[in-house]
């Protein structure tokens, strides 16, 4: 989903995105995974709840969320 190009949003409702990833390897690891996504300035950010293993994070100053998993297997 490319948030920046998302919406139009309610300034008042609540707006839940959800990343779904996968490894299809059978006999090696996927590596590292990185999602990254610019927040759109019509919305706020509140939290990213993620699965175990998996890290978030958000710079406010370039409005940037970062999903990271290493190594993803």
């Amino acid at each position: 989903m490319d948030l920046p190009n998302a919406g139009p949003y309610d300034p008042a409702a609540m707006v839940v995105v959800r990343y779904r990833y996968s490894c299809s390897s059978l006999t090696t690891g996927c590596g590292n995974l990185t999602i990254t996504t610019v927040v759109p300035t019509n919305l706020g950010y509140i939290y990213a709840a993620t699965p175990p293993g998996t890290n978030a994070s958000y710079n406010s100053g370039t409005r940037t969320l970062t999903i990271t998993r290493s190594p993803y297997n």
